[in-house]
């Protein structure tokens, strides 16, 4: 089961297409899932940072604000990310979906050690309240689904990201807008600990806010973060019901 935890771990270190496996006789109007784990980058950056370009303005421009970052802790997003996943899968058609209140206050899950959130030698955000689960807790794993009589668990990756655009002389962005962007992957598995869904999806903010020097202010990016977010999520829900609705 070794694969299933690395695909779960493609949309935090990279940008490379995943192709979507979904197999239809595990899902069903009855049958119950739930998300176990909210994992991803534990920084929201900017996209074009990790080729080493950015601004040199826009870097010292966030250092005299305070509402300037070039980046911010992920804890936020990932606080409203849990929000929109109850939101949206419950709308799902092809599964019951169990909130994720529910699961988090059950003592199965309270009891869970879970894994250090490592991933060689990165280190793994994990949502407030969540635990990070890899192949070394399939047991309780498997009890967590027993004990919330579930059929199968998931666990969401979301990295966060903004892109700058805009007049550009000598290095020195002066001038232009910011979208949000999200990468994210769903990752299932059955109480038998068989993989039955897996997606990767990379989102673009349709709208955008004007940046000071190449850089947001996170107060304004945030709306375009949870708007993405939803997008991503609803084509999640979307695929999977397309797909297993059409062979029942």
């Amino acid at each position: 089961m070794k694969k299933f935890f690395l695909i779960a771990l493609v949309a935090i270190f990279s940008s490379g297409c995943v192709s979507t496996t979904i197999k239809s006789e595990a899902f069903g109007k009855q049958k119950r899932f739930a998300v176990i784990s909210i994992i991803g980058s534990t920084d929201i950056t900017d996209i074009k940072a990790q080729n080493g370009s950015g601004s040199l303005l826009g870097t010292i421009a966030a250092v005299a604000s305070d509402d300037i970052n070039m980046s911010e802790n992920s804890d936020k997003i990932f606080k409203k990310t849990q929000v929109i996943l109850d939101k949206e899968l419950a709308k799902a058609k092809s599964f019951r979906y169990i909130p994720t209140g529910t699961i988090l206050k059950s003592s199965a899950y309270k009891n869970a050690k879970g894994a250090e959130p490592k991933f060689g030698i990165f280190t793994i955000g994990v949502a407030p309240g969540f635990k990070y689960f890899d192949e070394s807790n399939m047991a309780e794993m498997k009890k967590i689904i027993k004990a919330n009589r579930l059929d199968g668990v998931i666990i969401v990756s979301s990295n966060y990201h903004y892109g700058s655009g805009g007049l550009n002389i000598g290095g020195l962005v002066t001038l232009g807008t910011t979208r949000g962007f999200t990468r994210m992957s769903f990752n299932a598995i059955d109480k038998n600990m068989n993989q039955v869904w897996s997606q990767h999806i990379e989102i673009k903010s349709d709208e955008s806010i004007t940046n000071v020097s190449g850089v947001p202010r996170f107060s304004k990016l945030y709306p375009l973060l949870e708007q993405v977010a939803h997008t991503a999520v609803q084509k999640a829900v979307e695929t999977v019901d397309t797909q297993v609705l059409a062979k029942k």
